[in-house]
């Protein structure tokens, strides 16, 4: 009778050590899919990639909205475990600043990025300046690379090599790169505009009295020069 009670306990024993193997060779194997960047799919009971968002960039005191939802208040930005989708819209705000938004689609294993993001002031002042700045020099030395030099046409077009970068409706007077060399400064009509590098975030900055048909931005990327049809020119600062 002891014998039985033995093996039983025996069995027992040995049944609730298999379980205790398999259910931590379950849950580790859980642990390292999901570290692999996959998360299980209730819809179709699949183990499915995911992607990631990545926004660079160096600002504090930000609203990061990703699909409407806060997930964040400074730059450099990185979301990682999303679903593949082509409908995440990401918002940076913050007072006294213009809204940045873009929209990203996420694919599986991937990566989104956006190298550099720039938040500008909504409120913007012109002041005149006596000296003529070297304003050619500093749009050279702010080149990303030797391909990148930017060119205007007759279609109103800017173009960085054979990349369009934006066609507007009117000519284009000049246009200068952003030291972070994701942001190009463009001039049409009396319109001082910043554009980034892909054709996205195509935002008004100042409208002069007069037309600007020349500018800069020096290396720090925090002053801006324009030239208006009447022969003066002027300094924004970003940073006052």
């Amino acid at each position: 009778m002891s014998s039985k009670k033995s093996r039983r306990t025996y069995f027992r024993s040995l049944w609730w050590r298999f379980f205790g193997i398999a259910t931590f060779l379950l849950v580790a194997g859980v642990i390292v899919v999901y570290a692999e960047g996959y998360q299980f799919n209730f819809n179709n009971l699949t183990w499915q990639a995911t992607g990631a968002i990545n926004i660079g960039g160096n600002q504090q005191g930000l609203v990061i909205k990703l699909n409407g939802v806060a997930d964040g208040n400074s730059l450099p930005f990185n979301q990682t475990g999303l679903s593949p989708s082509s409908g995440y819209l990401v918002q940076i705000s913050k007072s006294g600043f213009i809204t940045w938004s873009k929209n990203f689609a996420v694919s599986a294993g991937l990566i989104a990025t956006d190298p550099y993001v720039r938040l500008f002031p909504s409120k913007i002042t012109a002041q005149i300046i006596n000296n003529t700045p070297d304003v050619s020099g500093m749009c050279n030395d702010n080149l990303p690379n030797s391909s990148s030099v930017l060119t205007e046409n007759d279609l109103g077009e800017i173009r960085s090599g054979n990349n369009l970068i934006t066609r507007y409706s009117s000519l284009i007077n000049d246009a200068c790169w952003f030291p972070d060399g994701n942001h190009v400064l463009y001039s049409t009509d009396d319109q001082l505009r910043v554009i980034e590098a892909d054709g996205t975030n195509d935002t008004l900055l100042y409208r002069s009295a007069s037309q600007i048909i020349k500018i800069g931005v020096d290396n720090s990327g925090s002053d801006l020069y324009f030239l208006t049809a009447d022969n003066h020119w002027y300094k924004i600062n970003l940073q006052s």
